[in-house]
């Protein structure tokens, strides 16, 4: 995939994103980083974090982005993770309520065991 073609693809993720999070009025911020959510307090940047605050959002939220054909990773609160410091390009979500939540692996058929890194 070419830069230009790369770019075109970001921007509709993003305005996808945008609109999901609009549509289900759940918060939906850019410019977070790892170090910020994890509770070791390491980790790089991440391009969007999205913050249901039910688990009626979250299921909704994981509809809309499966449908969409978005990838994204379940944060939960941020303890036991270890990210490394590069760029996340994946879509993370917080998880506001205490409900048990599906992984969804963007790339399935890869390795993601202990030296995949998030």
């Amino acid at each position: 995939m070419s830069a230009a073609e790369e770019k075109v693809r970001l921007a509709e993720r993003d305005e996808t994103l945008e609109r999901i999070a609009a549509q289900l009025g759940v918060r939906a911020e850019r410019g977070k980083r790892f170090a910020e959510l994890t509770s070791l307090r390491v980790g790089g940047s991440i391009d969007w974090v999205i913050s249901p605050t039910t688990e009626e959002q979250a299921a909704a939220i994981v509809f809309e982005l499966e449908t969409a054909g978005v990838g994204w990773r379940p944060l939960g609160s941020g303890s036991n993770v270890l990210a490394d410091d590069g760029d996340h390009a994946v879509v993370d979500e917080a998880f506001g309520g205490g409900g048990q939540h599906r992984v969804h692996d963007p790339h399935p058929g890869q390795d993601r065991g202990r030296d995949a890194g998030l």
